[in-house]
């Protein structure tokens, strides 16, 4: 049994592999799984619906600002690492991180798109091939959001992952800019802060017509201020004895204040919170016994997939099931509808992943792809 348990854990590049780093992201997929079931019910169920749940999860969409700010860090590590060593490999590194992006993130996502598509073009019939076609090229080349900004398309959320993709492009000249420099951690860091709090203020007076990077850089600069942060040795907070008080308390005001209603302020400050979270649990270990689940681990290490078709899921269950009541309390039964939601996304989703992701998390596939079609050759061609 465990060892089909184990199967399930994300294989790293790096081979080391950091457990915390699972439960952020269990907490940020699970709050977008949350928002997006109740919202669907908000929108399908045949009778009125209780304001509580409704308030409850409202603010599950800034999970993925979770996700941003997670990213930034996961990419900054290496490359902080890379421009304080003397004389890196630079064009080498370069290569191997665009390669592995590329290899990683594509076949799921493509994977996912094309059948989608098929799905909605050949299976449902809800769109023609004429209407969605140019909305897969335009989303596999991750342009959907510039393209078609105000028009729905294969998967409605894969807007972030256009956003996230943008930063991959921008994250190593970026790095560069922030680590290459040889000044105290110290400083860097005042710097950094003080870029999340500009950005923060520039985006809240200019807007875009279209969703980019730029709405959301403060969120990826939060992520790289993390990675500087923690490489202070000599850190210590009062706050670390009440470690597992103060994280569920940065929770609750991160997910109960309503974002798009604060003023400039908590704009500026909400980056900073979400930095202090990851610091409490990355470094002082708040929340461990949640975080380092081997359950929440898997879930959190599969977010990628989770995140590529739980939308479809919860619509396909969600369309034959909302018409259903299990109970007379309209609150439990939407408790119970979202359950199931729940419940349907994680099952389809751990296939998909063990299927279409977890393979390409090795980061030697495309050696072993190339192999074994070699083989291939040689039995067809003797």
């Amino acid at each position: 049994m465990n060892k089909i348990i184990n199967s399930f854990f994300r294989i790293t590049a790096s081979g080391k592999y950091i457990p915390e780093i699972d439960g952020i992201r269990f907490i940020a997929i699970i709050s977008v799984l949350l928002f997006h079931a109740a919202i669907f019910y908000l929108f399908k169920a045949p009778l009125k619906h209780p304001d509580i749940l409704n308030q409850f999860f409202s603010n599950g969409y800034l999970g993925v600002y979770l996700f941003f700010v997670l990213s930034g860090y996961i990419l900054s590590v290496p490359f902080a690492k890379l421009f304080s060593t003397e004389n890196p490999d630079t064009k080498l590194v370069l290569k191997r991180y665009y390669v592995r992006r590329l290899t990683r993130l594509e076949p799921p996502y493509i994977i996912a798109l094309v059948f989608f598509f098929i799905m909605l073009v050949f299976g449902t019939h809800k769109y023609t091939f004429d209407y969605l076609f140019p909305h897969l090229i335009s989303s596999l080349f991750y342009l959907s959001n510039i393209v078609f900004s105000k028009s729905p398309g294969i998967n409605v959320v894969l807007w972030t992952l256009e956003i996230e993709v943008q930063f991959y492009l921008l994250a190593p000249l970026l790095c560069f800019f922030v680590f290459h420099n040889k000044i105290s951690h110290l400083r860097r860091n005042l710097y950094l802060g003080a870029a999340i709090i500009v950005f923060a203020v520039l985006q809240w007076y200019i807007t875009l017509p279209f969703r980019c990077l730029w709405q959301y850089f403060n969120f990826f600069l939060s992520g790289i201020f993390l990675t500087e942060i923690l490489a202070i040795k000599k850190i210590n907070l009062m706050i670390s004895k009440f470690k597992n008080l103060a994280s569920i308390i940065l929770l609750l005001i991160i997910f109960y204040i309503e974002y798009n209603k604060t003023g400039l302020p908590y704009h500026i400050l909400f980056s900073f919170l979400i930095v202090m979270l990851y610091l409490l649990i990355l470094k002082y270990k708040s929340l461990n016994s949640f975080c380092t689940n081997k359950y929440i681990c898997i879930i959190g290490g599969a977010c990628y997939s989770i995140y590529l078709i739980h939308y479809q899921v919860i619509s396909a269950i969600g369309n034959r099931m909302v018409k259903y009541q299990f109970s007379k309390v309209t609150l439990l039964d939407e408790c119970i509808h979202i359950f199931i939601y729940l419940t349907g996304v994680l099952i389809v989703s751990m296939v998909f992943y063990k299927l279409f992701e977890r393979p390409f998390m090795d980061k030697t596939w495309p050696d072993k792809l190339r192999l074994y079609s070699k083989r291939l050759l040689g039995r067809f061609s003797s």
